[in-house]
């Protein structure tokens, strides 16, 4: 599932940088008239606009809210700090190596966020998305998602300034559309989407519809259309209809999510970039460092273990597609150079290219920190702390004694069940 994951991440980077300005276009070659390759990927904005705000349509439909309640303070925590710290340190570390303060915090910020696109469907192939790091993995990233639309209006409107009236003129747009996301979650969506499920066809056009209705929104009210589909997704998110939507979609997700990377790869161009050496080693230390160290640390002071600490940690080192948005928020206010662009789109194909590899050596990983956890913090007393959350999931009470234990509550964990209850077994499932 890796492997398959990262050859097709890479095929489609690869027919992006041959059909690019560094491919195609730059032989000058035509045929009939019309050229080969693409010159600039400008040609294709609208497009790849488009692309990126239904791919993240459809991750907030795959958001689940709840996920919040059930992992409560720990990746709400972990998530705020780990933003507030990656945007805070790469920002203070980039300035000082010589990069504009300005540019520093958009390098920053486009490191915090990770790629739920991504790390959904590789821990999903990779068969990790059931287990209980693999939902802290996603609870993090949610509540990445959701901090996000407060911080990208505070990023387009950085030279106004750092105090309470701005910030809130800045996300009063986000906070409008998340009020109107929840109003029509609880009054209106309920009746139009049990009208629209008695058909398939009438349910992927409501949901589209509903896409395309924040989109405008977006429009009229100066706020990112990405942002808006973003949160259209999650106001899907609840409904009963939720995974049926998420069904219907799924196609053209993967269609836009392919079109994503061939994008990503027509706009990388290694000759555009001139960002020193200490600024690209602080890019890497923040993306496979500093993030999966937070991580690591909201896991373990959460009381889930190093294990999971570790694994949720692994699955957590990339850049986000939202980073491209991002950048581009910054190239289009003038707040960042074209080389910096560059190099932003640089580390998000490539750190999601790497994703795979990163995730897989969890395993090795977690030897080493086992042996440094054994090294200082050997006590009982260290080991209850850490693991404290774990108790729920580890104790099995005596009267569980004598039971058949069926591992798995899909259709056919159900029936076997039921057939040996009917058999006058006791049965734990």
């Amino acid at each position: 599932g890796l492997a398959n994951i990262l050859t097709l991440h890479g095929l489609f980077l690869a027919a992006g940088v041959f059909l690019g300005p560094m491919g195609l276009a730059s032989l000058n070659l035509s045929v009939g008239g019309f050229p080969l390759g693409v010159q600039t990927a400008a040609d294709l904005k609208v497009l790849g606009d488009l692309g990126i705000a239904l791919m993240l349509f459809a991750v907030g439909v795959e958001a689940n809210i709840r996920k919040l309640g059930i992992l409560g303070k720990t990746i709400l925590l972990g998530a705020v700090v780990q933003v507030a710290v990656t945007i805070g340190l790469v920002s203070l570390l980039s300035s000082a190596a010589g990069l504009p303060l300005k540019e520093a915090v958009f390098l920053g910020a486009a490191i915090a966020f990770g790629s739920t696109t991504v790390i959904v469907k590789m821990l999903t192939e990779s068969r990790k998305i059931g287990t209980l790091h693999g939902q802290l993995a996603v609870g993090f990233l949610l509540v990445e998602d959701l901090l996000l639309v407060m911080v990208l209006p505070l990023l387009a409107n950085l030279s106004g300034g750092v105090n309470p009236f701005s910030m809130l003129m800045a996300v009063g747009p986000a906070i409008e559309l998340i009020v109107l996301g929840y109003l029509l979650h609880r009054f209106v969506y309920p009746k139009l989407f049990t009208l629209a499920s008695k058909s398939g066809e009438l349910l992927f056009l409501a949901a589209i519809a509903c896409c395309f209705f924040f989109i405008g929104l977006a429009g009229l009210l100066g706020l990112s259309p990405a942002v808006a589909a973003f949160i259209a997704g999650v106001s899907l998110s609840a409904l009963p209809y939720s995974n049926d939507v998420h069904h219907k979609i799924k196609v053209l997700r993967d269609f836009f999510a392919a079109l994503f990377f061939v994008l990503l790869g027509m706009q990388l161009n290694f000759s555009g970039i001139a960002i020193s050496p200490a600024v690209i080693a602080i890019s890497l230390l923040g993306v496979y460092l500093v993030k999966p160290l937070a991580y690591f640390s909201a896991t373990v002071l959460g009381g889930y273990g190093a294990r999971n600490g570790v694994f949720a940690a692994a699955a957590l080192g990339n850049v986000s597609e939202f980073s491209l948005i991002i950048a581009n928020e910054g190239l289009q206010l003038g707040q960042i150079s074209q080389s910096l662009y560059s190099w932003i789109i640089v580390l998000v194909g490539a750190s999601m290219a790497l994703a795979p590899y990163f995730n897989a050596g969890d395993k090795n990983f977690y030897r080493v920190v086992n042996k440094v956890s054994e090294t200082f913090f050997a006590s009982e007393a260290w080991k209850g702390f850490f693991r404290r959350k774990l108790r729920a999931y580890e104790r099995l009470d005596a009267h569980y004694e004598g039971h058949v234990v069926v591992v798995g509550a899909g259709r056919n964990g159900l029936a076997l069940a039921g057939m040996l209850t009917e058999r006058g077994d006791q049965v734990l499932l």
